[in-house]
């Protein structure tokens, strides 16, 4: 098919859908809905303003809410460190400790392994094998791309 053609057959195609959807008649919505919308507003503005949203609080409520609630976890932070030093300090520390020793040993594998990733890549990052390899892997995508979007064309033009 000649694309001047196809064009015009797309153009032909648009007028038509239009000229058909401006003969449809307007839709009418039910007559309970504007009711229903109305009376649904009216209750929502009679909500006290702790009931409403958070974003329709006062600015200055809502300023005063977010420091209480800083503050409430600061203290339970600050509480959690002064409970952690006072196990650490009783006889139960030593317990907690050889408890606690799985997880720290594994957190400081995750550490050694995490440093070891990174040297390994800065070192493999200086080579130009490995910049070459990354150029060819980008291109060898951007082909991807491009050959599906000419088959997608060939496809879709038919």
């Amino acid at each position: 098919m000649n694309p001047a053609n196809h064009s015009n057959y797309e153009k032909k195609l648009e007028d038509l859908v239009h000229r058909r959807l401006r003969q449809l008649p307007e839709l009418e919505a039910p007559a309970t809905l504007l009711p229903r919308v109305m009376a649904a507003i009216v209750a929502r503005q009679q909500l006290p303003w702790w009931r409403r949203s958070w974003t329709t609080w006062p600015h200055g409520t809502r300023m005063g809410f977010f420091i209480l609630l800083m503050l409430i976890a600061l203290a339970m932070l600050g509480g959690g460190w002064q409970a952690w030093n006072t196990v650490a300090a009783s006889r139960y520390g030593v317990g907690l400790e050889q408890f606690l020793a799985p997880v720290l040993s594994l957190g400081q594998l995750v550490v050694v392994l995490a440093h070891g990733l990174s040297l390994t890549v800065k070192t493999l990052i200086m080579q130009p094998v490995f910049v070459a390899g990354l150029i060819a892997i980008g291109l060898m995508y951007l082909t991807c791309i491009g050959l599906g979007s000419a088959c997608f064309r060939l496809v879709i033009h038919r």
